[in-house]
């Protein structure tokens, strides 16, 4: 089936890279399928959400609510400036998957990817 159609271009854009620490979440799971650079993969029901993969994440887990994750970011608008970087202040972005201390988008998109 041919990849859904991306969203419009939403006012603020967010590369993030990341890796997983262990948490009080349990197993990670969500194996899930595979996607090759380049596909939009839709993350909710009303297609209010995308991520766009650049790198394919290893392994085969996914991290579990409560899970801590340390992400670099860059911040951009939709007409490209820069509004934030962790990667400019060398030091990652940390906070526990799924508790609600992040954006929503944030807590769903890193919830799918893998280290």
């Amino acid at each position: 089936a041919p990849a859904p159609a991306p969203a419009p271009a939403p006012a603020l854009a967010l590369a993030l890279a990341g890796r997983l620490s262990g948490g009080e979440g349990g197993e990670a799971g969500g194996a899930g399928k595979a996607y090759a650079p380049g596909a939009v993969v839709p993350l909710s029901e009303d297609g209010g959400l995308f991520k766009e993969i650049i790198k394919c994440g290893e392994g085969e887990g996914t991290p579990a609510r409560g899970d801590t994750v340390f992400v670099h970011y860059v911040g951009k608008l939709a007409d490209g400036t820069q509004f934030d970087s962790s990667r400019e202040r060398g030091e990652p972005f940390r906070f526990p998957v799924g508790r609600g201390r992040v954006i929503k988008g944030w807590d769903l998109g890193l919830a799918t990817m893998r280290k």
